[in-house]
């Protein structure tokens, strides 16, 4: 299921016109596929992951959760996400979304243990 609709978007090759976070408003967007997307509860869960800065902009991957009948699927939306130019609009940039579908990995850290003086 999410797959399709993955490929749906993609092959729809939709030309960014507005901030990555505000991609279903976009006025590119698909009426056909906003339909798809509004079978889901969604909600972002984290952003500009993956960083990639040009001149006047950068692109960047938000992860959205999108949640179907209590079917959990992870939808990783690239696009621009930063403009360094104020007289620049989101469409100047030529950047089209790229959708993919994500899976959430656990990372392990260390950190100094504190010692206590007992």
């Amino acid at each position: 299921m999410i797959r399709d609709l993955i490929n749906n978007l993609n092959n729809a090759k939709i030309l960014q016109t507005t901030y990555l976070g505000n991609f279903i408003y976009d006025e590119n967007f698909p009426r056909e596929l906003s339909i798809q997307l509004d079978e889901f509860t969604i909600k972002e869960i984290d952003f500009k992951l993956n960083v990639e800065k040009h001149r006047w902009y950068e692109i960047s991957t938000n992860v959205y959760e999108l949640t179907l009948k209590n079917k959990r699927y992870l939808l990783g939306i690239r696009g621009a996400s930063q403009s360094y130019n104020e007289m620049s609009s989101w469409i100047d940039f030529s950047v089209t979304y790229k959708f993919m579908e994500m899976e959430e990995t656990k990372i392990i850290s260390y950190k100094i243990k504190v010692e206590t003086n007992e």
